[in-house]
């Protein structure tokens, strides 16, 4: 068990169901290549249902570093997972998307959760699928590359040929 997210749950199993534990861990400013916190916080609490534990889970602000999908510039946005929620079974573990749940080598009475897989999901799921560095770039020239956010090249537009065009002519030679 190398993660820092590591939570001790053996007490949270002992009692009775409903009972609540909370949880909460200092981010560190790099957690992985795209993201970055500053003095944030992950935190939340787990509850335990009988045969299911319910962890719910909210983060401080972090910075999402992404690339323009436009002009390929790196920008970021800033962002926060507002709460998210996971059940995790005790009972079968093929209803897991992780696998969470160790028990210490040493002392099989101590149970503990691994919050480091459910994290990194959340944050994974907080990129933008169309990341733009501005909601107006340009993007790039297509005939010299020049990012045309920064200056202006030039550079005469081709007309490129519509792929519709050779699907109109069929359509209309038809009727």
């Amino acid at each position: 068990m190398n993660s820092t997210y590591i939570v001790d749950i053996s007490e949270l199993l002992r009692g009775e169901i409903g009972k609540k534990q909370q949880f909460s861990f200092v981010l560190p400013n790099n957690f992985s290549e795209q993201s970055v916190f500053i003095d944030g916080k992950f935190f939340g609490d787990i509850t335990y249902l009988g045969e299911e534990l319910l962890i719910d889970f909210s983060t401080d602000e972090f910075t999402n570093k992404e690339t323009c999908v436009r002009c390929l510039t790196e920008c970021s946005r800033i962002t926060s997972i507002d709460h998210a929620s996971e059940s995790y079974s005790l009972s079968d573990s093929d209803k897991n998307p992780f696998n969470l749940l160790s028990k210490k080598d040493t002392d099989e009475s101590q149970t503990f959760l691994d919050l480091e897989p459910l994290l990194s999901q959340e944050i994974g799921l907080s990129f933008r699928t169309h990341p733009l560095c501005l909601e107006d770039c340009v993007g790039l020239c297509p005939e010299c590359g020049t990012n045309q956010n920064l200056k202006y090249c030039g550079c005469s537009p081709k007309k490129s040929p519509n792929a519709f065009d050779t699907l109109k002519e069929q359509f209309n030679s038809k009727l």
